[in-house]
């Protein structure tokens, strides 16, 4: 079982503090969730949903956030929250003050089909944020998955 906490970036849903927190079971503020941006990538809806994904993009930017101090069961946790579409892949980051740092993140696997629609967390919030909460606390409610999961990040 891997032990090591790990430092993630999010740059869709995972921003919102409360969905963080209610993913991870970790007690996640707004001020723990810290600015972060990855370069050479864009952010995109997924076709067919109303979240992103990364796609590689040569000079552009995105502007996402870091949580630190992630343990086993949260990694599991957000494993299970991203599912089988996306892929934990390290990716460099700068933090506040220009800090660089790896970082994982949930990119874009085989099965996943991007658009080229840009992705605005802001719209998404105003739009998405409220039915998804009350979806995501059934959704983690009615499964066992987050508390038998295995380890899945390596």
């Amino acid at each position: 079982m891997n032990t090591e906490r790990l430092t993630f970036f999010f740059y869709g849903t995972l921003m919102d503090a409360a969905i963080c927190a209610r993913v991870t079971g970790m007690a996640v503020t707004a001020a723990r969730l810290r600015p972060a941006t990855l370069d050479d990538y864009k952010i995109v809806r997924v076709a067919d949903q109303h979240y992103p994904t990364l796609v590689p993009s040569p000079g552009e930017r995105v502007q996402g956030r870091l949580l630190r101090n992630v343990g086993p069961e949260a990694q599991r946790r957000l494993a299970i929250y991203e599912g089988d579409s996306y892929e934990a892949k390290w990716v460099r980051v700068k933090g506040v003050g220009g800090i660089k740092a790896m970082a994982l993140s949930f990119l874009s696997g085989p099965k996943m089909q991007a658009t080229d629609e840009p992705w605005d967390f802001d719209e998404w919030c105003r739009q998405h944020r409220r039915p998804f909460l009350m979806g995501l606390d059934r959704w983690i409610a009615s499964t066992d998955k987050i508390g038998k999961a295995a380890d899945v990040l390596r």
